[in-house]
């Protein structure tokens, strides 16, 4: 739930039975502020979401622009940080990775709270992408989440349907040069006339291919 700033009571309570239910939910930095009508929510930031994510935001620091900070991660990594920090103080939460440097230097800047069956993650902060990405692989390893292909090269998205024709996987290349796929098993590109099953295609750049699994 990237930087939701206007976030309506129902769709809060709605994503908090979610959590309660099993479900995990990674939040950033300056979300849950207003309701649909613009109105600030009442009982401190981000008060719809405070009692899932455990914790309370007491004042919102952004950073001048090219600005940094660092960010300790509990793996002993350090990841640089831009455009925005918050003081949080944690309400049951735990701290996953700290500031390393500037004023908030030892406080959250990400957290994650155990909530019913279901885990909350906030990010206090823009963490760099490689950051992002490592925090993002590690709650869909939490959530037991993978991805539909593994290895598929970065541009490339990957996802399925399924209905009473079968199990149909998408693939569309939104990079500017070709990608090469390795499939994990055989698969017949609906898009082909009379193509024959194949364990590997050539997306062309912007292609898509419409994969039905045997």
């Amino acid at each position: 739930m990237p930087s939701l700033y206007l976030l309506k009571q129902p769709d809060a309570e709605r994503l908090t039975e979610f959590i309660r239910g099993g479900g995990h939910l990674l939040v950033s930095f300056f979300s849950g502020i207003v309701d649909d009508c613009d109105r600030v929510h009442l009982g401190g930031y981000p008060a719809p979401l405070r009692e899932v994510l455990g914790l309370r935001v007491e004042e919102f620091w952004p950073l001048a622009e090219r600005e940094t900070v660092d960010v300790r991660h509990s793996d002993g990594t350090v990841s640089r940080a831009d455009l925005w920090s918050e003081v949080v103080v944690p309400e049951g939460a735990r701290t996953v990775a700290e500031f390393g440097s500037g004023p908030l230097a030892g406080q959250p800047a990400v957290t994650r709270h155990a909530f019913g069956e279901g885990s909350a993650w906030y990010v206090a902060t823009r963490l760099a992408p490689e950051a992002m990405r490592a925090l993002t692989e590690d709650v869909c390893r939490t959530a037991s989440v993978g991805p539909v292909i593994p290895g598929l090269p970065e541009h490339v998205q990957a996802t399925v349907r399924e209905g009473d024709g079968g199990r149909f996987v998408f693939l569309l290349n939104h990079g500017r040069e070709a990608a090469e796929i390795r499939l994990p098993e055989p698969m017949t590109d609906a898009l082909g006339r009379g193509a024959a099953p194949a364990d590997r295609l050539t997306l062309p750049p912007a292609g898509v291919a419409v994969l039905v699994e045997p």
